[in-house]
């Protein structure tokens, strides 16, 4: 949470800017997670894990 602290001004914080830092830092993640799910889930089921 380092990089989210920096948006602070003189022991002011502005909630509004720390959670509009946090959606712009997580949504890239999300959305390629959402993309690369199946290709995820195939390298998986390949692999031959069974969960014993």
């Amino acid at each position: 949470m380092q990089a989210l602290g920096l948006v602070e001004g003189e022991d002011v914080l502005n909630n509004a800017m720390v959670m509009a830092g946090a959606v712009v830092i997580s949504a890239p993640i999300l959305v390629f997670f959402a993309f690369a799910q199946r290709q995820f889930m195939q390298g998986i089921e390949r692999s031959g894990i069974t969960g014993e």
